[in-house]
């Protein structure tokens, strides 16, 4: 294995780590569990960085907020160009 494959690999693992961290929080809201909860904090937590970034250029439309949509979208087309980057790189060396 070399450095570009263990890089995609890290790669991948940090965005399906992610996509599950926004898969609990769209479910921890529609549970209407405790802020309080761990599980609810630590979910809080990693993704509300990235959320709020998105909160910055797309408001929520009433009741609806379409971030973590457009965040997974978002993580998705990220994964895939570092994936593209890394293969032509590791195909040039």
């Amino acid at each position: 294995m070399n450095i570009f494959s263990f890089i995609i690999l890290v790669i991948n693992i940090f965005c399906e780590l992610f996509f599950f961290a926004l898969i609990t929080r769209i479910i921890l809201s529609w549970i209407n569990i405790s802020p309080y909860n761990p599980i609810s904090k630590i979910t809080y937590q990693i993704t509300e960085p990235f959320l709020g970034k998105i909160r910055q250029y797309i408001k929520p439309l009433g009741m609806f907020d379409f971030t973590p949509m457009i965040a997974i979208i978002l993580l998705e087309v990220l994964q895939r160009v570092a994936k593209s980057l890394l293969m032509y790189l590791n195909n040039l060396s």
